[in-house]
């Protein structure tokens, strides 16, 4: 680079300074680089801006999804509820009205206790007074006939004739099934339980309950 001199007068004394050229291709090259930079840096911006608008789209796009997600369980739980509700509304009226239909035909068909405690009923408010019998009071004679026959067919062999009180069903085999106002045969067999009679009707055998027969004379 060219240097030159210059000369300065101060106080009648000469000063010389070196002085630097420049050309003004130099300044210029210096501009172009300055240009240069701030377009790459322009650039390097504009790219991150995109790559961050880009992963911002991507977390909305997948918010939006998980918010549709939400709004739908949501529907389908409601409606889940919904059915169960009914199912229960619907199940409970079904109970309720069985029981309807079953205390219509418990009411039509009175049984013969309800009967027997209707007329003990009734027959308790008419009377005035009471008897009340003392514990050591005798039981009424039909019953002690009835038990000291049931004994005395126990103890000796042979048969009877009995009536029957009430309907039996057979739980096995061995038993016999009864009717109402029929009259069987009935004998003890050694080893039977106190509480059950062997009754014959025609061909048919097994083993009847004391509490459901009556012996005849």
């Amino acid at each position: 680079k060219p240097v030159n001199n210059i000369c300065m007068k101060t106080h009648g004394l000469f000063f010389q300074f070196p002085v630097a050229l420049f050309s003004l291709n130099n300044v210029r090259s210096f501009k172009c680089i300055s240009c240069d930079e701030s377009h790459i840096m322009h650039n390097c911006a504009e790219q991150d801006l995109k790559l961050t608008q880009s992963e911002f789209d991507r977390q909305a796009e997948i918010t939006r999804l998980l918010l549709e997600g939400i709004s739908s369980t949501h529907a389908h739980h409601l409606h889940c509820l919904n059915d169960f509700v009914e199912a229960q509304m619907t199940y409970y009226a079904q109970c309720y009205q069985y029981m309807v239909d079953l205390q219509k035909q418990l009411g039509s068909f009175p049984s013969a206790f309800s009967s027997n405690n209707n007329q003990s009923t009734a027959g308790a408010a008419a009377s005035v007074s009471v008897p009340i019998l003392p514990l050591s009071a005798p039981l009424p004679a039909t019953t002690t006939n009835a038990s000291s026959g049931f004994t005395e067919l126990q103890n000796f062999s042979g048969s009877r004739k009995a009536r029957v009180l009430y309907d039996y069903d057979a739980a096995g085999s061995n038993e016999l099934s009864l009717l109402a106002d029929e009259v069987i045969m009935v004998s003890s067999v050694p080893g039977m339980d106190s509480d059950w009679l062997m009754g014959e009707r025609g061909n048919q055998k097994g083993k009847v309950p004391i509490t459901y027969l009556e012996l005849l004379n």
